[in-house]
């Protein structure tokens, strides 16, 4: 009991030294464990925030990484390849007043140059409007427009289809029905100028000779579409147009020549003695076979009207010669 008691001092002061020792030891372990993990890089650490300056130029860098869109399709160009401009964008401030890095020779212009299609919402009111047979009211927007917009594709286009859909309105005097074909006409041709690959253009103009009855300017547009392979569904309309231009033409000529050694040209018998109504006679020798080279020409024309649907009255005369 007296020997446990004796040793309770100095238990009592070993115990913090022992405390402080092994406090001492931990702070020294950290203080050489933090550089390497400094060097080795803590998962934990915040990352180093960058300047103004370094975020302008990453935003430059994504900005100029990241391709463009395509612009948007047309759908109401009733199969006409066009595409309509895509809208610009808005650009911030910091964009705005900062200079442009392309060299002079590849800056854009400081006013970009006009698309061959109109972005004026007028324009898409107008489709509509063909696109539900009223051609009257999209006459009405699309004859002001060809004013503003003489350049614009899509413009002409839907003015010349919504002139030819609404020249066969029922009731509509001649000398309108004229002037909208040849608003049409005009509007088509001036596409095909510099667009002359474009089948459907062609093929509206040539639709707008067809009703105008100028057959010959129809059929020469129709078979130009036709070298182009379209669809055979277009194929079959385009025949069947092109047999009714050749069942309407009223006048029809002809004419012809040919050249060709011939040995009877003087179409002489050969025989010694010939019959005349059972009476002999005996042939000079001036008269015989000869040969030589004959000309055959020939000539005619017909006019057809037209009595009835599938009855026509024909008049003709035809005409030949040989020498």
């Amino acid at each position: 009991m007296d020997e446990r008691r004796a040793a309770s001092p100095a238990a009592l002061l070993f115990c913090p030294l022992m405390l402080q020792a092994l406090s001492t030891l931990i702070l020294v372990i950290m203080l050489h464990a933090l550089p390497a993990l400094a060097a080795s890089g803590d998962p934990g650490a915040q990352p180093d925030r960058p300047s103004a300056k370094q975020s302008d130029a990453m935003s430059d860098a994504r900005r100029d990484s990241t391709p463009e869109a395509p612009p948007e399709p047309c759908r109401g160009c009733a199969g006409v390849q066009y595409f309509r401009p895509s809208a610009p964008s808005a650009s911030t401030p910091s964009e705005s007043n900062r200079p442009s890095k392309a060299p002079p020779a590849l800056r854009a212009p400081a006013s970009p140059g006009r698309s061959h299609l109109s972005s004026d919402p007028r324009v898409n009111t107008a489709r509509v409007l063909v696109e539900r047979n009223r051609f009257a009211e999209a006459l009405k927007i699309l004859l002001p427009l060809v004013a503003d917009h003489p350049d614009q594709t899509d413009v002409r286009f839907l003015l010349g289809l919504a002139a030819v859909r609404g020249s066969q309105a029922r009731g509509l005097p001649d000398e309108q029905r004229e002037a909208l074909l040849d608003a049409a006409i005009e509007s088509f041709r001036s596409i095909l100028i510099r667009r002359p690959d474009l089948v459907r253009v062609r093929l509206e103009l040539a639709l707008a000779f067809y009703f105008k009855q100028e057959d010959n300017l129809a059929r020469e547009h129709f078979e130009r579409a036709l070298v182009g392979k379209p669809p055979e569904a277009l194929v079959e309309n385009v025949t069947r147009l092109l047999k009714v231009i050749r069942a309407r033409r009223r006048w029809n000529a002809w004419f012809g020549f040919s050249i060709a050694p011939d040995t009877n040209i003087n179409a002489a018998s050969d025989a010694e003695i010939i019959y005349i109504n059972g009476l002999p006679f005996r042939r000079g020798a001036g008269i015989r076979a000869s040969t030589g080279i004959g000309i055959v020409g020939w000539g005619g024309g017909e006019y057809q009207y037209q009595l009835a649907e599938r009855w026509r009255l024909r008049s003709g005369l035809n005409v030949n010669h040989r020498e």
